[in-house]
């Protein structure tokens, strides 16, 4: 049975505001605003599907189903122990926190990349009864225990992203020939030390635009069915979609695409919601514009503290930002 909690018209639980690693909205989280609304249930012949309208925003088209994917960096299933006390002065309740995956819902995002080991998440059969699609991600060259999880899974994966470094490549690539799940191929990317020697300590992923390591690839096996391509903030989507495509044609394969939300620098915030609304809209027209090439943005969730800080999609209690409505109404006009 699947039971909904749907939103209060008046006012928040306060002692919720304990699930978000910030600070209490106003009224020590008595009036997060962005939480209040209510719920339409459609039911048709092909089942019911619930939709939460928030009474914050402006109102929005009902969501649509979206051709975009998105890197989910954060954890999608979060559980924390509420304090003694409030309703319950005698113990503590485990609550669930399932508001990123109400951000997804609203925005019509099925398509999910995940590290592979979330695949023994015991909510993953949930994710996957939801209709959600993976993207497992995993580092180096697969082992048994990513081939048993995969295996589990395989209904709800698309591809089994395979992140391997360059002097690793044909090790990899002799183990992934064996794999009954589409293999997309990507690379682990150092970077390179800038013009005053500085060696960043932050790793890419994926193939760069330019081609040139994707010419010293060995021959591809068939299980092989797409490159992946990281298109970085510096460069429009949709040029970066082109090079990639035509890359990966010249082997004979797809192309997938990492496109990167702005960022700032290392110790800088990226807060301009309006560049990120821009730059996820240019990545909804183009995954419409080529569907048989797969984009995933990177990332959902604002990273406010660490390194490389930025605004994402949603804020750190789940409400969303301007982006996703944004992406809702552009769904809503391309479809």
């Amino acid at each position: 049975m699947e039971i909904y909690c749907v939103p209060a018209v008046a006012f928040t639980r306060p002692e919720y505001a304990e699930m978000f690693p910030v600070g209490p909205a106003e009224e020590n989280g008595r009036n997060d605003s962005a939480k209040l609304g209510f719920t339409i249930l459609h039911i048709d012949a092909k089942g019911h599907r619930v939709e939460v309208v928030r009474l914050a925003q402006d109102p929005l088209p009902p969501p649509v189903l979206s051709p975009l994917g998105i890197w989910l960096r954060g954890g999608w299933a979060r559980e924390v122990d509420l304090p003694c006390g409030d309703l319950d002065e005698f113990s503590r309740k485990l609550a669930r926190n399932d508001w990123p995956l109400l951000a997804l819902d609203e925005m019509g995002i099925r398509r999910i990349r995940v590290p592979a080991a979330d695949l023994d998440h015991p909510r993953t059969a949930d994710l996957e009864a939801w209709g959600f699609r993976f993207l497992p991600f995993s580092v180096g060259v697969p082992t048994g225990p990513d081939h048993d999880r995969l295996e589990r899974h395989r209904r709800a994966i698309d591809a089994h992203e395979v992140v391997t470094y360059s002097e690793k490549m044909k090790d990899t690539l002799d183990v992934v020939a064996r794999s009954p799940i589409p293999v997309a191929l990507s690379l682990y990317d150092p970077g390179e030390p800038d013009a005053n020697g500085y060696f960043s300590h932050f790793p890419f992923q994926g193939f760069r635009l330019d081609g040139i390591a994707v010419t010293a690839l060995p021959q591809l096996p068939g299980s092989v069915s797409r490159l992946v391509f990281r298109i970085p903030p510096e460069v429009e989507v949709a040029e970066g979609m082109t090079r990639a495509e035509g890359i990966a044609r010249g082997l004979g394969v797809g192309a997938l695409c990492h496109v990167e939300l702005p960022r700032a620098g290392e110790a800088h915030l990226q807060a301009d919601d309006a560049a990120v609304s821009s730059r996820a809209a240019a990545a909804l027209k183009a995954a419409v514009r080529s569907p048989e090439t797969p984009i995933y943005l990177d990332t959902l969730e604002d990273k406010d503290r660490g390194y490389f800080p930025r605004v994402g999609l949603i804020d750190r209690r789940s409400n969303p930002r301007s982006a996703v409505a944004v992406l809702r109404r552009l769904l809503s006009e391309l479809a």
